[in-house]
């Protein structure tokens, strides 16, 4: 079985005047999905500078802080109730101490490649500067035997990287898990809060592999690395992120 990113017309960002002109607070729908999220450690000097001090990294005074990378490929979304069919986010950040008391788990987003124009259009609106138009990110699947596969995932984004390996299918009950992305703003911090009601965790075994003098790689230095701290491959039927200024 493979899964492939679907995209919004580039044209969209354009000519969607509403995703260019608002800087107002928007939601997406995601349904029918499945992601993999890891967690790697970084020394807090490889990313210190690259999150405002306002924002406490998570694990900080030990010296040693945490690089999320969560990649969800998604068949449905709808961006500010317009559906724009399948698509894939991929988001890279800073493991944080909870700006504001709220989330399972809280990151500051360093990159976020989306192949939807129209959430490209809309996050760059309310000031993301993370995000990137990337339509041709490849999420695929492939069944290696009863509950298992092999996930293999390229970002030809900046910094581009693949990610990929074995994961075991999620047969775990469902629990719900609140995840938010936050990033500075000239207009204010902006927060992506995305409580998942119900979402399926399962285990995995990735591998990213970068340029060795990428930013990323630079943050991790190395060119392969793997994430010892959490490794996961996760499925959930609905997501809904609310965007806004906090």
């Amino acid at each position: 079985m493979a899964d492939t990113a679907g995209s919004t017309e580039p044209t969209d960002i354009g000519t969607d005047q509403e995703a260019l002109g608002a800087n107002l607070a928007f939601p997406v729908d995601f349904t029918n999905c499945t992601e993999m999220a890891s967690l790697a450690p970084v020394p807090v000097s490889a990313v210190r500078s690259r999150v405002p001090s306002s924002y406490a990294l998570a694990n900080e005074a030990a010296g040693t802080t945490f690089i999320v990378v969560r990649i969800a490929n998604c068949q449905g979304t709808s961006v500010a109730g317009h559906a724009t069919g399948p698509g894939t986010v991929a988001q890279v950040g800073v493991n944080l101490v909870s700006p504001d008391g709220t989330g399972d788990i809280n990151n500051y987003a360093l990159w976020y490649y989306t192949t939807n124009a129209r959430l490209f259009a809309r996050l760059r609106a309310i000031g993301v500067s993370a995000a990137q138009f990337v339509p041709d990110i490849s999420y695929q699947f492939t069944s290696t035997g009863a509950g298992t596969g092999n996930l293999q995932i390229r970002v030809p984004g900046d910094p581009a990287f693949t990610v990929g390996g074995p994961v075991v299918v999620p047969t775990a009950a469902a629990v719900p898990y609140t995840a938010n992305w936050w990033e500075d703003s000239c207009r204010g911090s902006v927060r992506m809060n995305t409580p998942i009601p119900a979402i399926q965790f399962s285990s995995a075994t990735m591998t990213l592999r970068t340029a060795r003098h990428s930013e990323l790689g630079d943050i991790f230095g190395a060119s392969t690395v793997t994430f010892p701290i959490f490794d996961s491959y996760n499925r959930f039927p609905a997501a809904h992120m609310n965007v806004a200024y906090r």
